[in-house]
C-alpha cells in the first residue's frame, strides 16, 4: 500500500464549499495534528464549514461530528468531555477507543461575537481540548457581514464603504482574550502559506498535546475569495502577503508552570532590525501590498490617511509581540 493510501483523511467526498473556500485547507491538518486522528471527536458550529462539510442528511466527514448552533462550541465541547470521561469511567466505551480528544471548530463570528462567552466560559473551566476559530473576518456564510475581527476599513455589506465602523473598532484580538483566563495551555495564530505550508499541522500538534492538560485555541486566518476579493485560486499567495507585511504575525504562547510565555515563529524583513533594537523599516513590504492584494480594501485606498493608520496599527501590534515574545529563534 502506498503512503498516499495509508494517509487518514477526515473529510470525504460531498461538500459544498464555494470555489477556492479554504476551510477545508484548515480543518483537515488541524484534525491530522491530533496523536489519533480517528479518536477525535469535532463539535461544530453553524457557518461556513458547516455549509461546507455538512447539510443534513449528507456530511463529508469520517470522524464523529456534533453540529451545534452559533453560541454553544464551548458548552458542547464541555458537556463532550464530559460524557467520554463518564463512559471511560464506566467502561462503556467501544473497543479500541483509548485516546479520544475534543476539538470545537468555529468561525470568527461564533468565536468573538455569538459564542464569546461560550468560549470564555470553556477557557475559565480549564476543560481538557482544543478550539479552532478558522477566521476569515466576517460572516461570510450569511453574505459577508462585518464580525469582530473584521479589519477596520474593510467592505462588508454591514460597512459598505468600510468606513461606518466605530472610530474606536480595532478588531478583537483572539490570542490575547483566550489568554486571560489563566487555564489556557497553548494558543496560536497561524494561517495558509507557500512560506511555512505545515505551520497549520505543526501548531494543532502542539495544541492537541497541551490540549490534554487544558484547553487549547487555534486562530487561523482563512481567507475568502468570495468576502475578500481576490483570485480564487490564489489563497496561500494571499497568506505570504499578510505574514510578509506583519498583518498575520505568526506566534504561539505557551503555558509553562503559571506563566503564558510567547515565541515568535516567523520573523518579517520588514521588522528585522527593530527586533534588534533598530527601527521598522518602512520601505519594506507596506500595507499597501496587503490592501492592494483585496478588492475588500479598495475605498480605504482612496485615503492615504486612513492607509497610513493601518499601517501604523500593524506596527503597534509588532511592538507589542517584541515586548511579549522570547528573543526570537528561542
Amino acid at each position: 500500500m502506498s503512503n498516499q493510501e495509508e494517509k487518514f483523511c477526515p473529510l470525504g467526498n460531498g461538500q459544498a464549499a464555494c470555489a477556492g473556500c479554504t476551510i477545508n485547507q484548515t480543518i483537515e491538518p488541524t484534525v491530522l495534528g491530533a496523536a489519533n486522528p480517528k479518536q477525535v471527536i469535532v463539535v461544530g458550529a453553524s457557518g461556513c464549514s458547516i455549509v461546507a462539510q455538512y447539510i443534513y442528511p449528507l456530511t463529508a466527514w469520517k470522524i464523529n461530528f456534533t453540529h451545534v448552533i452559533f453560541e454553544t462550541t464551548g458548552g458542547a465541547m464541555t458537556g463532550m468531555e464530559a460524557a467520554y470521561t463518564a463512559l471511560k469511567n464506566k467502561g462503556r466505551l467501544p473497543k479500541g477507543t483509548n485516546d479520544v480528544q475534543v476539538l470545537g471548530i468555529a468561525g470568527d463570528g461564533a468565536t468573538a461575537d455569538i459564542g464569546l462567552g461560550s468560549l470564555l466560559g470553556w477557557l475559565e473551566r480549564g476543560d481538557p481540548g482544543v478550539y479552532l476559530c478558522y477566521d476569515n473576518n466576517g460572516y461570510q456564510n450569511t453574505g459577508t457581514q462585518s464580525s469582530g475581527t473584521s479589519p477596520k476599513g474593510s467592505h462588508t455589506t454591514t460597512t459598505p464603504k468600510g468606513f461606518l465602523t466605530s472610530p474606536n473598532a480595532q478588531g478583537k484580538d483572539l490570542i490575547r482574550l483566550a489568554l486571560c483566563q489563566p487555564a489556557t495551555t497553548y494558543a496560536a495564530m497561524t494561517t495558509l502559506s507557500t512560506l511555512w505550508p505545515h505551520d497549520i499541522e505543526h501548531k494543532a500538534k502542539e495544541a492537541f498535546e497541551a490540549g490534554r492538560e487544558g484547553p487549547a485555541f487555534l486562530q487561523c486566518i482563512s481567507p475568502c475569495p468570495r468576502g475578500w476579493g481576490y483570485p480564487a485560486d490564489k489563497a496561500r499567495e494571499i497568506g505570504d502577503i499578510g505574514i510578509e507585511t506583519g498583518v498575520i504575525p505568526l506566534h504561539h504562547v505557551r503555558k509553562i508552570g503559571e506563566e503564558h510565555v510567547w515565541y515568535l515563529d516567523y520573523l518579517p524583513e520588514r521588522y528585522v532590525e527593530y527586533w534588534k533594537g533598530g527601527e521598522i523599516r518602512q520601505d519594506v513590504h507596506p500595507i499597501e501590498e496587503w490592501l492592494k492584494s483585496q478588492l475588500r480594501f479598495k475605498d480605504l485606498l482612496t485615503d492615504p490617511a486612513k492607509v497610513a493608520a493601518y499601517q501604523r496599527r500593524v506596527d503597534h501590534k509588532w511592538k507589542e509581540l517584541r515586548r511579549d515574545c522570547e528573543p526570537y529563534g528561542s
